[in-house]
C-alpha cells in the first residue's frame, strides 16, 4: 500500500508540473514571438564534457576532445546563479566527478537555495567520502536524485563502456552511496536509480539490467530508447534550420530498423517489466512506452508530431559556458561569459527556434525524450 501511495503521490506531482508547462506553453504560443518566462524554471548544468569512459553510444565520444581549461571556473559558475533566480538544476556530463571542484560547485548552489534535482553519473569516480557527501545532501533535501548509467550484465557493461573495470566500479559506487543513506536512515527509494540506454549492442539482452539493479539494492530502472536519427532526418533539420552538421548534434543510425528490431525490444521489455513485478523494481520506458510507438520509434521513416517543451521550461548550459538550445540541437543561443541567462533566454535566436517548434517539431526530434504527444 506504501509503494501504491508513493507512486501515487509521484504521479500527481508529475501531472501538476506538466500541467503548469502546458500552460506556459500555450500563453506563448497565444504571443505568438516565441518569448518565455523572464527566466527558465529549470537549468541542466553541464560542468564538464570530460569523461574517464567512452560508451559507444554516448555524444561525447564522438565530439572534440575537451581540457578542464575550456571549463567555466567555480567563480563564474557562481556568478550565473547570483544573477539567475532558478530553483531547480540538473548536473550533467561527460562525467561530472572527473571535476575535482564539483562539490564546491555544489555548495554554492545549494547555498542559494536551490535544489539539485538529478546528478547523472556513471559512478566509477565515487569513493565512500563522496558518498557520504551526496547523502548528507540528499539527507538535508539539497539533492533529489543520483542516477547511475548500466548498459547490462558485467561483460555486456565494460564492452559498451569500452573498459574492463567499469561495472565493478559503478557497482562499488551505488553499494558505497547505498550504505551511505543507510547510515543517516534515509530510505534510498525515492533518491537512487539506474538509467540505460537501449542500443544495438544490448538490444537482446537489457532487461538483465533489472536483476543488476535488484542485486545491487536499487529500486527503480529507467529505460531510455536509443536518441539517434537517419541521416536523412539530420539533412532534412539542417535544411529547415540552416545549421552545419555540428550543431546537429545526435547519433546517426543509416538503417535503424537493420540494426534493432521493435520486436525484439518489445520481447526485452515484457521480460523486464516482469523481472521487475518479481523484483519489486519500478521498471520504466521513455519516450515509446506501447507496442505501437516502440515500433514507430525504431522505423527507419514514419509520421512524427507532438510537442517538445524543453526550450520553453529547461536552460542547458554548456561546460565552456554556452548556452545550447538542446540536447540534440546544439545550435549556440548565447555565452554567460559574455551575457545574463535573461537576455539569452528571450534572445532572439530562442525566440525564432521556440516559434519553429511550436509548429512542428523538427525531424530529428522524432526519438528523443523530451517529446510529447499532443
Amino acid at each position: 500500500m506504501l509503494t501504491i501511495a508513493r507512486n501515487a503521490a509521484r504521479g500527481l506531482r508529475n501531472r501538476i508540473r506538466d500541467a503548469r508547462t502546458v500552460r506556459q506553453v500555450e500563453a506563448i504560443r497565444a504571443r505568438g514571438d516565441g518569448t518565455s518566462t523572464p527566466f527558465p524554471n529549470l537549468v541542466t548544468l553541464e560542468p564538464t564534457r570530460r569523461c574517464n569512459l567512452h560508451c559507444v553510444m554516448c555524444y561525447t565520444s564522438e565530439v572534440e576532445r575537451y581540457t578542464r581549461m575550456d571549463e567555466l571556473s567555480v567563480e563564474e559558475i557562481d556568478r550565473v546563479f547570483s544573477e539567475l533566480p532558478v530553483k531547480r538544476v540538473n548536473l550533467v556530463g561527460g562525467e561530472v566527478f572527473i571535476r575535482k571542484d564539483i562539490f564546491q560547485i555544489m555548495d554554492n548552489l545549494v547555498r542559494r537555495g536551490i535544489v539539485i534535482e538529478n546528478v547523472t553519473t556513471n559512478g566509477t569516480l565515487l569513493d565512500e567520502e563522496k558518498a557520504a557527501r551526496l547523502a548528507e545532501y540528499i539527507k538535508r533535501k539539497q539533492l533529489s536524485g543520483l542516477t547511475f548509467s548500466i548498459d547490462g550484465e558485467e561483460e555486456m557493461h565494460n564492452a559498451i563502456r569500452k573498459s574492463p573495470k567499469a561495472f565493478e566500479l559503478t557497482m562499488r559506487g551505488i553499494a558505497q552511496v547505498l550504505e551511505a543513506l543507510k547510515a543517516r536512515g534515509v530510505e534510498p527509494r525515492k533518491h537512487v536509480k539506474i538509467t540505460s540506454v537501449v542500443t544495438p549492442d544490448n538490444v537482446a539482452v537489457f532487461s538483465k539490467v533489472v536483476g543488476v539493479a535488484a542485486r545491487a539494492g536499487v529500486p527503480t530502472v529507467q529505460y531510455n530508447h536509443l536518441i539517434c536519427a537517419t541521416e536523412a532526418e539530420i539533412q532534412a533539420t539542417e535544411m529547415m534550420l540552416g545549421l552545419p552538421r555540428a550543431e546537429v548534434d545526435t547519433w546517426i543510425v543509416p538503417d535503424l530498423e537493420g540494426k534493432i528490431r521493435s520486436e525484439d525490444v518489445l520481447k526485452e521489455m515484457a521480460v523486464a517489466e516482469a523481472e521487475g513485478a518479481k523484483h519489486g523494481i519500478r521498471v520504466h520506458f521513455r519516450p515509446a512506452k506501447d507496442p505501437a510507438g516502440v515500433k514507430a520509434h525504431y522505423a527507419n521513416q514514419g509520421p512524427f508530431g507532438g510537442t517538445c517543451w524543453s526550450p520553453f521550461d529547461n536552460c542547458r548550459i554548456t561546460f565552456s559556458g554556452k548556452v545550447n538550445y538542446c540536447l540534440l540541437l546544439r545550435s549556440e543561443m548565447g555565452d554567460v561569459r559574455t551575457q545574463s541567462v535573461a537576455e539569452i533566454w528571450n534572445g532572439e535566436k530562442f525566440r525564432r527556434l521556440r516559434k519553429e517548434l511550436l509548429a512542428a517539431p523538427y525531424p530529428i526530434c522524432r526519438r528523443c525524450c523530451k517529446l510529447s504527444p499532443g
